[in-house]
């Protein structure tokens, strides 16, 4: 791995266990590109849709709403309503459900 791609786990905090470290290097970075990418970063609030609440799209929410942007996630299950809502979804959708499509 090239230097520039690397960074020094201790450096991030030492209060962090290393276990809790990984996910952010990894959703984190793979969440975190396209919404720089798209301009959440320029002070425009938008509107932030994450299609798809796992590993990554929970950490989808938890940055967009960070970054002070409305939050609609989309899931298929219903099961995963309240986990989208604690991580700082303003809406979730279930796309299992015509009901909640239908808006």
């Amino acid at each position: 791995m090239h230097e520039e791609y690397a960074i020094k786990i201790s450096s991030i905090s030492a209060d962090i266990p290393e276990s809790n470290i990984a996910p952010i290097l990894c959703a984190g970075v793979t969440m975190w590109s396209p919404l720089i990418n798209h301009g959440c970063m320029e002070g425009k609030k938008k509107v932030i849709g994450i299609v798809g609440i796992g590993g990554l799209g929970t950490m989808g929410i938890k940055l967009a709403r960070s970054m002070g942007h409305t939050v609609v996630a989309f899931t298929r299950s219903k099961d995963k309503e309240s986990t989208c809502l604690k991580k700082g979804a303003h809406e979730v959708c279930i796309t299992s459900d015509p009901e909640s499509t239908a808006q």
